[in-house]
Order: C-alpha cells, then sequence, then structure tokens
C-alpha cells in the first residue's frame, strides 16, 4: 500500500508513505501529470489498472522498481476536496472487483478526517508559535526604546525652567502614555512567559497564606475607595504549587474587581476547603458581566468595559491556574456582581508520599 498528499495550493504532492521499498521518497517520484495519481486527483474518482503492462497512464519506473504488476487507486476526500490519493498494491495481475475498492474509499474516507484533523492542528500550533515568538520580539524591541525615550524626557524635563500649564499638561500625558506603554510591555512578556509548556515546579503552598501576603497591599491601595473583606475556610486549603505565581493569580482577581465595580463596593475573598480540591473565591457587588462575555473575558486582549489595561489579567489568571492542573469559573451576571473562582487540586502529605513510593 501508499499513500501521497497532495499539497492544492502548491500543486503538488508532498508527503507520502508506502510499504514498497520506495518509502516516504514516493511523493517525489510521483509524475505532476499524465499520470494515475494527478488524474484521480483532478477526477476524484478511483482508479483500476489490473495489469501494470497496459497502464492508460504514463508509466512510473516506482511501480516496476518495486514488482507491482497490478494497483488500485482511491482519492483521499474531505468535503469535496483532494487531500490525496490511497493505493493498494499487488504483486499479481488483479481486477479488485471482490469488494476491495469499497474497502479502500471506506479506509480513506477514515484517513481523510484524521489528516485534516491533523492538518488544522499543525496550522493552529503554527499560528499560535508565530504569535507567542512576534509578542516576544515586539515587547523586547519595544522596552529599549521606551527606556530611551522616557530618560531624554527625564532630562529635558528638567531642564525647563518655569513650563507654561499647557507645558506641564502635554508632560503629564505623555509620562502617562509612556507608564502605560511600560505596563502594556511587561503585560506581554508576562503572558508569553507563564503560558510556555512546562511543568510547574511545585511545593505545597496555603491559600489562607496567599490571601494574607496579596490581600493587605491591596487593602492599603484602596483603603479610600473599596472594602476588601477576607472570610476563612472551615479547614486546611493546602495546595501544591507556585506560591509566586498564586500570589499573582490572587493579585489579578482582586485587581480585576477594584478596576471594574465603582468607588465604595465591597470585594470579598473567600477561601473554601473541600475534599479533592480547595479554592479561592473573589467576589464583588459590581455591575457584573453578562453570561455572553463570560468566555470572551479570559481571552487575550479582550477589554471588557472600559480601562487601560491590556487585556491580558484574566487570560494570565487561566494560564496560570491550568498549570497547577486547576481551573477558573466565573459566575456574574449584569447588575448582579461577579465571582471568581480559582479551584485548586487539594495535596495531602500522605498522598504525596504514596505516590512517591
Amino acid at each position: 500500500a501508499s499513500i501521497l498528499m497532495w499539497v492544492a495550493r502548491q500543486q503538488t504532492f508532498e508527503t507520502a508513505a508506502s510499504t514498497t521499498r520506495v518509502g516516504s521518497r514516493a511523493a517525489r517520484r510521483v509524475r505532476r501529470s499524465g499520470g494515475a495519481s494527478r488524474w484521480i486527483i483532478d477526477n476524484v474518482e478511483p482508479v483500476i489498472v489490473a495489469d501494470v503492462a497496459n497502464d492508460p497512464f504514463t508509466p512510473n519506473r516506482m511501480l516496476s522498481e518495486s514488482g507491482i504488476a497490478s494497483y488500485a487507486g482511491v482519492p483521499v476526500v474531505h468535503e469535496g476536496q483532494a487531500l490525496g490519493v490511497l493505493y493498494a498494491l499487488c504483486t499479481d495481475h488483479k481486477d479488485f472487483v471482490d469488494g476491495e475498492l469499497p474497502l479502500m474509499q471506506g479506509l480513506a474516507s477514515v484517513a481523510s478526517v484524521a489528516i485534516r484533523n491533523a492538518r488544522q492542528m499543525h496550522a493552529l500550533r503554527q499560528i499560535s508559535e508565530f504569535r507567542e515568538t512576534m509578542m516576544r520580539l515586539a515587547a523586547h524591541d519595544l522596552r529599549a526604546p521606551l527606556s530611551t525615550m522616557m530618560a531624554h524626557l527625564e532630562l529635558l524635563e528638567g531642564e525647563l525652567d518655569e513650563p507654561s500649564h499647557d507645558s506641564r499638561d502635554c508632560l503629564s500625558q505623555i509620562w502617562r502614555a509612556m507608564a502605560h506603554m511600560q505596563r502594556l510591555i511587561g503585560d506581554v512578556l508576562d503572558y508569553a512567559r507563564l503560558t510556555e509548556d512546562g511543568e510547574i515546579a511545585g511545593e505545597p503552598v496555603d491559600l489562607a497564606d496567599v490571601a494574607a501576603q496579596v490581600v493587605p497591599a491591596l487593602e492599603f491601595g484602596a483603603r479610600d475607595s473599596h472594602v476588601l473583606v477576607v472570610k476563612p475556610a472551615t479547614g486546611p486549603t493546602i495546595v501544591q504549587g507556585d506560591p509566586m505565581l498564586l500570589r499573582e493569580v490572587l493579585a489579578n482577581l482582586i485587581g480585576n474587581a477594584l478596576a471594574h465595580t465603582p468607588s465604595g463596593s465591597t470585594i470579598e475573598v473567600r477561601l473554601e476547603s473541600g475534599g479533592s480540591e480547595h479554592a479561592v473565591v473573589v467576589a464583588d457587588d459590581g455591575p457584573g458581566i453578562p453570561g455572553v462575555d463570560h468566555e470572551r473575558s479570559f481571552q487575550p486582549f479582550v477589554q471588557l468595559g472600559a480601562g487601560e489595561g491590556s487585556g491580558l489579567g484574566l487570560s494570565l489568571v487561566r494560564a496560570i491556574v491550568e498549570r497547577h492542573g486547576g481551573r477558573v469559573t466565573l459566575e456574574s451576571d449584569s447588575g448582579q456582581g461577579a465571582a471568581f473562582t480559582m479551584s485548586l487540586p487539594a495535596f495531602y502529605a500522605d498522598a504525596q508520599g504514596d505516590s512517591a513510593s
């Protein structure tokens, strides 16, 4: 048997596999015109040649080199598009009338789905890799000139003896814009770093300790606008993970609540102890998020409502939590506040010891 893959965009056979001695080199030796393979692709119809000595198509030396006396070929088709050709090769003269052709067509149908899925996955992987590479390059290339601009602006600002009100306002806007760009670059680099594949170097972490380290700093900064309330769990909340990354998740969730709720709102941080997993819930009494926007809120660069963020905060949250083997959920609706829940597998020292042994 042999299978040839057709690349319509380039009008050529690109990859192949064969049980004959030709193997993967078959694609390079297939005729682009005049041969059976191209006829099958162009007509999306099967071909049976019971005797290669009387082959109606231009003979291919591969057949004689492999001792092939007859063959049948069927198109590998997906949604009317020919993806390749599947061949049955025989060293004897054979007319392929005993049910072999329908069997080959069934196999080609199964293969077409697998091939299409593999190509789509390959394309998505290439797009993802290209996007992440461009993000890193853009962020790195922007950081250096931005730092230079900020340094020169500071020098120029120092040389202005008595700037006018308009000049001071312009300088203030320039500084704010540069600071915003600096935050965007940092967020892009964080996103690229935290969404890379790789295991988390975990250790036992108490979610109560994570909250105790994150909440006070944010509470101090929001003391004039919001009320932060921490509700401890009734049991242990120990998980396995990276404490720095888990602090970043909680800080992002609280920061998101602070940014999207009006002054005077209450933000509640609840710790929940469970059997197989523990959780941290960040709930607010703000305007809420419509159900149609729940999934979009976790997508990169999507920003719901007004704000100066990069739209990467919640996508970073999801990336970090999923790398810890956990999940992030959102419960919210318009006008009913929002509750983000980070759930992580519970850590038990005895179970860890048993699995290690």
